[in-house]
């Protein structure tokens, strides 16, 4: 299994790049997570305070879990599930031999528990010492990434001694056992018909929304996140009322005639300059032309020329493009993306991100698909051969 082993170590390797890119990039500073950090002695806006890590640990998520079990019609999202088939197979475990592999998966996920527990010195000790662990908000996050996989592999590997063993008993028994496994999943059949039925229902995506009504305005109450926002955000949140902020916020886009009005921090503080002419809708000289998250497309045409104000979140990933040539994207109003449009007819394109960013993105997609259809492929090529 050389060449499996090698390809796992290299899809583990590759999924690490996102997020490291991600710690790369928000170490600029540009990225504020605020209530999470305010715990954190380190620089870096991403790191979380040791004390917030460890306030949630693994068996406090398995103790709220186990409340929703007792009435599976409470199930919902975020709550462990094990399903009833997997205790039957552990239960089996004491009746049937161990093998190697089964004491290595429990000593390796018994290990794991000790090193995320909170109340065991594993984890300050990571924490101080490798930059990795500074990132996590909890440690009960463990218990789903690394823990539970280890638990499935264990799960899994008694299951396999189970059906060796099965082989060698009459025929008589098969149907018994056939019945036994369409009780056993007709459970986890019930816990997500109750999941999906208590999933909280949420506002339709606004990306989703037809732009042309409903994205001039904003339809709720907009708020200035202190959970997680751009360093510029913050400042705003900090220093002006909140209120003051929702009522600008209200609408999209604002046009000024003078930049200066926008673009000086320090007077936008002094005298609350939100003084601009708002765009309520679609007019001849601005209309919308498409969005969605990362792009979106304006056509403008006034006589004379405007600085555009749109209330979005400005960072440096962000790239206006005005008739197809690359211009200045500036920050305005203190935390929010700004523009100078031409007079005349122009055709606006803002853009998040590189092509290379892009390009890379497609390319993680391509190696995963690629390995996922020849894992796909093996399985099939040895089911053939032990037949």
């Amino acid at each position: 299994y050389k060449v499996l082993n090698i390809l796992c170590i290299l899809s583990v390797i590759i999924s690490l790049m996102p997020g490291l890119l991600f710690m790369k990039a928000s170490g600029k500073g540009e990225t504020a997570l605020l209530q999470r950090h305010s715990a954190s002695s380190e620089h870096h806006q991403l790191t979380v305070g040791l004390q917030t890590i460890t306030s949630w640990g693994i068996l406090e998520d398995v103790a709220y879990s186990a409340e929703f079990l007792k009435d599976i019609r409470k199930f919902k999202f975020a709550v462990l599930y094990v399903s009833p088939f997997i205790l039957i197979v552990l239960f089996c475990g004491i009746f049937i031999g161990m093998t190697r592999r089964l004491i290595f998966f429990f000593l390796w996920g018994f290990s794991l528990f000790i090193m995320f527990s909170p109340y065991a010195p594993v984890y300050p000790f990571l924490y101080k010492h490798i930059f990795f662990f500074k990132y996590f908000r909890n440690l009960h996050f463990f218990l789903w990434i690394i823990i539970l996989p280890v638990f499935i592999l264990l799960a899994a590997e008694q299951f396999n001694i189970i059906l060796s063993k099965i082989k060698y008993l009459q025929k008589e028994w098969f149907g018994v056992l056939l019945l036994l496994l369409i009780l056993i999943v007709a459970h986890p059949l019930v816990a997500y018909h109750y999941l999906n039925k208590n999933s909280i229902e949420k506002t339709k995506y606004v990306y989703d929304q037809s732009y042309d009504k409903a994205y001039f305005i904003n339809q709720r109450i907009p708020v200035v996140s202190v959970y997680y926002a751009t360093q510029w955000a913050q400042k705003l949140s900090q220093q002006i009322d909140k209120s003051v902020i929702a009522q600008y916020l209200k609408y999209r886009f604002y046009i000024y005639d003078n930049p200066k009005q926008v673009e000086d921090d320090a007077a936008f503080f002094n005298e609350y300059q939100f003084k601009g002419h708002a765009i309520p809708k679609a007019s001849k000289e601005f209309q919308i032309i498409d969005y969605d998250v990362n792009t979106i497309s304006l056509q403008t045409n006034f006589k004379k020329e405007k600085f555009l104000v749109y209330n979005d979140s400005f960072h440096s990933q962000w790239q206006v493009f005005i008739n197809g040539k690359k211009s200045e994207l500036k920050r305005a109003q203190v935390a929010f993306k700004g523009m100078i449009l031409p007079a005349g007819r122009n055709h606006i394109d803002l853009r998040y991100g590189s092509t290379g960013l892009y390009l890379w993105n497609y390319f993680l997609m391509m190696i995963f698909y690629g390995m996922f259809f020849w894992f796909m492929g093996e399985g099939i090529r040895s089911l053939k051969n032990e037949r």
